[in-house]
């Protein structure tokens, strides 16, 4: 369970960047599958996974005990979170083992996300070096971007008080 926790933390810079834009823009954090791909019935009604922006898709163990689950993933290349391994879907669903000590988190190609090495609190990672995961498209290009303040003050976007990076990528 350590490690699925230090996941969440490694994740934390890409989730503050995704709540900056809900609230410059009103995009939402946590979205269901045919929010990003709303011509593909087949996501109309997944109600078992969710993505985190458009770009981390969450198959979430959802039954107590379960050591695997099911998941659809839309047309388009998805890379495992852990090892980069490649799932080329033509909008298909896949059963996956599901330990306790991992998450089934898959990158949608094309997608730069900020991550930062894990502490053991959210407050000992900031200190932390920040790393990027690159999950480039089939045309070899990708992008990201990462809001970062102090994580401390108030109104750091209104006074100014903050670094916002863009990250494009071509192979």
């Amino acid at each position: 369970m350590k490690d699925v926790l230090l996941t969440r933390y490694s994740l934390l810079p890409f989730l503050y960047t995704l709540f900056h834009r809900a609230h410059l823009q009103g995009d939402t954090v946590a979205r269901p599958l045919f929010f990003e791909f709303p011509q593909d019935v087949a996501t109309y009604g997944m109600d078992r996974q969710f993505l985190w922006g458009r770009s981390l898709l969450v198959t979430p163990v959802l039954e107590p005990g379960a050591d695997s689950v099911t998941g659809y993933f839309p047309r388009g290349v998805w890379y495992d979170f852990y090892r980069g391994t490649s799932v080329n879907s033509s909008g298909e669903t896949l059963k996956m083992s599901a330990p306790l000590e991992h998450l089934n988190l898959h990158v949608r190609e094309g997608s730069i996300l900020p991550t930062q090495k894990p502490g053991i609190t959210s407050e000992a990672s900031r200190g932390n070096p920040l790393r990027l995961i690159v999950a480039l498209s089939q045309s070899a290009t990708a992008w990201g971007d990462l809001f970062w303040d102090d994580g401390e003050s108030l109104d750091t976007f209104e006074r100014g008080s903050y670094s916002y990076l863009v990250f494009n990528a071509t192979q």
